[in-house]
């Protein structure tokens, strides 16, 4: 009878899962279907690779493709432990650190979408000043993408404010170095890029590298409490 309690608790956890991922998958093939109607886009630019759509080699954005493997495992291995801790049966396993990586899977999804989508790049765009971001004024788009900054920033900062208990008793050292080259990445971006000509590498090299350390974080982290729990 245990047995068979047992076997039916796990299938419902599969259906569940099964359930809710099948559906999130068909319900983004749905509005990929909906956006390319409405918005005259050929359904070829929605689904294809990039590289191919441009007739570019296949490493192009190599480092930028890199940051966006990075930030990806951050966010699985923050949910996939968070969902493990959250079993606990110790209270301040199962609440604190628990809710502390499912918080900071959403941070660093939210870091994902803006590096994968280049929102900051294209807000103007979605405010409406240009159909592209070439076509607006660089002072109004570094303008615009400072806001954009500082409202990540802000998030971030109450993000370290709420959990800054969990976090000084965790290796800060990457986070640290996670914010200097993500901050010097950002400055250099921001720059009037006829005094930058030769500042790609820099950029895109101090983002990679603080990606890096935001990765290196997590996963020392979610190691530790996994080993905890499982040996």
């Amino acid at each position: 009878m245990k047995a068979l309690k047992a076997f039916q608790k796990k299938n419902q956890t599969w259906s569940a899962l099964l359930t809710v991922t099948y559906s999130l998958v068909l319900i983004f093939l749905v509005a990929t279907y909906w956006i390319a109607k409405v918005q005259n886009i050929p359904m070829y630019v929605l689904v294809a690779d990039p590289a191919e759509i441009a007739h570019k080699p296949p490493y192009m954005g190599l480092l930028s493709q890199i940051g966006i493997l990075l930030w990806s495992g951050t966010l699985c291995i923050c949910w996939f432990t968070a969902s493990l801790l959250g079993k606990d049966k110790i209270r301040e396993t199962r609440i604190g650190w628990s809710e502390f990586l499912w918080a900071s899977g959403c941070l660093t999804l939210l870091f994902l979408l803006d590096d994968w989508l280049q929102i900051h790049e294209y807000t103007p765009v979605f405010l409406g000043f240009a159909s592209e971001p070439s076509g607006v004024p660089r002072g109004l788009q570094n303008s615009i993408e400072a806001c954009v900054e500082i409202l990540y920033f802000s998030i971030f900062v109450a993000y370290l404010w709420r959990y800054k208990s969990r976090i000084m008793q965790s290796n800060v050292v990457p986070i640290i170095v996670a914010l200097i080259f993500i901050g010097i990445s950002t400055a250099i971006d921001l720059l009037p890029h006829e005094h930058m000509r030769s500042s790609d590498l820099l950029e895109e090299g101090s983002k990679l590298i603080g990606i890096l350390s935001w990765f290196n974080y997590f996963f020392l982290l979610c190691q530790k409490h996994l080993r905890q729990k499982f040996i």
